[in-house]
């Protein structure tokens, strides 16, 4: 996200609308898997921050949710952009 807004104060606004679709996909992908609190954790976990089960009443990921989210974040490029721990 500041990198979004680096880009715009820095006038690039192709940069910028590039890296803002981007975010809408991390998003779309949260979304697909009962929004932040289940899957963004889950992202968390997978790029080494593991925060724990969730507490009721929000479910836990299965693994094939996991396996599923995990090759979504792939196709976007996630991995390859994202800060790890």
């Amino acid at each position: 996200m500041v990198g979004i807004i680096e880009a715009w104060k820095a006038g690039d606004l192709d940069l910028a609308r590039e890296r803002q679709n981007f975010s809408q996909e991390v998003i779309n992908v949260i979304c697909h898997y009962r929004g932040n609190i289940v899957g963004g954790k889950r992202i968390m976990k997978l790029i080494g921050l593991d925060l724990g089960k969730n507490r009721t009443p929000f479910q836990n990921m299965t693994d094939e949710e996991e396996k599923k989210m995990r090759a979504e974040l792939e196709a976007i490029g996630f991995f390859n952009r994202c800060n790890k721990f």
